[in-house]
């Protein structure tokens, strides 16, 4: 017999139905929340839960041609920004929306998340990239630089559980 080590994953249904929005969280003991968007709920769910946070977001979709692309962001108010989208980007379905459980993100470091979500983005190669231009590293003191790549593993497995 072998330890084993259990993460526990929850997945809260928003709409109690495995299409519509979703939230999932790997329990108290990590700090990052994946909110699964579909289109038509972004506007809803925005509202009630993602109101002036901080947020690392990646929209996902097809493109005419039947090519799988993405658009990788950030924003301290999903809520406007993704208006924004909705009137410039007619591709993308869904939204997926990480944000710290204990809002202990901010500006400089949802920049450095989205920096690391766009480099391993564009060197995946499995997606096409929407965005215009390329990103920058910003810069981050090496202890905010090392607490956000932890939180980008957090990030990086929940989109992987994701699928």
């Amino acid at each position: 017999k072998r330890d084993m080590a259990i993460l526990t994953v929850y997945t809260k249904l928003l709409d109690k139905t495995l299409e519509g929005a979703r939230i999932i969280d790997m329990g108290s003991t990590k700090t990052c929340q994946c909110y699964v968007l579909p289109y038509e709920e972004v506007a809803k769910v925005g509202k009630d839960y993602l109101t002036n946070k901080y947020a690392f977001y990646i929209l996902l979709g097809i493109d005419e041609s039947g090519r799988p692309m993405a658009y990788i962001g950030q924003t301290n108010d999903f809520t406007v920004r993704v208006n924004d989208h909705k009137q410039k980007k007619n591709w993308w379905n869904t939204a997926l929306v990480f944000v710290s459980k204990a809002d202990e993100i901010f500006a400089s470091e949802v920049m450095y998340l989205e920096y690391l979500g766009w480099k391993m983005a564009t060197n995946a190669h499995n997606y096409i990239i929407a965005n215009t231009k390329p990103i920058k590293e910003p810069g981050l003191s090496e202890d905010k630089k090392n607490d956000m790549e932890l939180f980008f593993e957090e990030i990086h497995f929940l989109t992987r559980f994701y699928g």
